[in-house]
């Protein structure tokens, strides 16, 4: 068997790992005390963890408002680096208070979904120490004199457990990405929701929406998001707030969200144009008019490129 030194040597390296990752990849705001502690006793300088290329929310959430402001067509032709360039130089559209609170909240939301795949990984853990443990007690005079005989219980155990750790590391990693994709978009919807509530204060109505669902999206996505017909339905924005996320729902309770609808779902939440039409593959307002928007231009440089939106 495992000594419990070792057990406790393996929990601490998981440990250390999951807070690294939500350090560099969601920000180190996130962290609390005990965990900001654990990578310092380390050697790492917490604060210099993230940068732009890997704060998945920040990047997102400016990915988003740009695809909105400037189209998704556009925005498909910038390169990665292009973005990190953008958001670098600081020259992007400024965020309000309540969208750095937004992403603020992302981030949080997105340490506690970490914080409970931590819980799950130990759990793992627990269950195959644990059962190992059973098995090799399960006949106790068996299990005496083979450790009489050269401890070959005791390596076989050892083997058994790392062998069933090693088979559990796949899951764990598989869900790392689910948890990453869900991060992303979620980030991503939000910044395109931004602008869309921009532009609500700026007509004076209440802002409605609908998704741009992939072609080969689900059929969750498309029960969510679709008319029998293909044709998008139509959201309140406080509605699809009410519903807010789909996390901890079983799959039948499944509702219409900001947030991704599933780890996997890549369907963009879109502004709708009062007075828009379906023409059976878009919405188009009557002769192309765009309502009118009575507010200074900004100016949004990328690629050294300018652009007044």
């Amino acid at each position: 068997m495992l000594s419990p030194d070792q057990i406790h040597t393996l929990l601490d390296i998981l440990d250390r790992q999951l807070i690294f990752f939500a350090a560099r990849n969601i920000g180190p705001s996130v962290l609390n005390d005990s965990e900001r502690t654990i990578l310092q006793n380390s050697g790492i300088d917490v604060d210099r963890l993230i940068t732009p290329d890997t704060d998945l929310v920040s990047l997102n959430f400016h990915l988003g408002i740009l695809s909105n402001i400037l189209g998704d067509e556009r925005v498909n032709k910038l390169t990665y680096q292009e973005l990190i360039n953008y958001i670098e130089r600081g020259n992007y559209i400024p965020l309000t208070a309540k969208e750095k609170a937004v992403i603020q909240s992302i981030q949080m939301q997105s340490m506690a979904d970490i914080r409970s795949l931590r819980g799950r990984i130990f759990q793992d853990i627990n269950n195959v120490v644990g059962s190992e443990f059973a098995v090799v007690r399960s006949n106790q005079e068996e299990f005496m004199r083979q450790i009489i005989l050269n401890d070959t219980a005791s390596r076989q155990s050892r083997r058994n457990i790392a062998r069933k750790i090693a088979g559990l590391t796949g899951d764990w990693s598989r869900n790392f990405d689910k948890s990453v994709q869900y991060i992303s978009h979620t980030a991503l919807n939000e910044g395109r929701l931004a602008m869309i509530e921009r532009r609500a204060e700026e007509v004076g109505k209440p802002p409605r929406a609908y998704f741009q669902v992939q072609i080969d999206a689900c059929d969750h996505c498309k029960k969510a998001y679709l008319k029998k017909d293909g044709e998008p339905k139509l959201f309140t924005i406080a509605e699809l707030q009410r519903n807010g996320t789909n996390i901890g729902r079983k799959q039948k309770d499944w509702l219409p969200t900001i947030s991704a609808l599933h780890p996997h779902c890549r369907c963009l939440l879109t502004e709708y144009i009062e007075g828009s039409v379906w023409n059976g593959a878009w919405f188009v307002l009557p002769k192309q008019t765009q309502p009118k928007i009575n507010r200074p231009k900004i100016r949004v440089v990328i690629n050294n490129e300018e652009y007044y939106v």
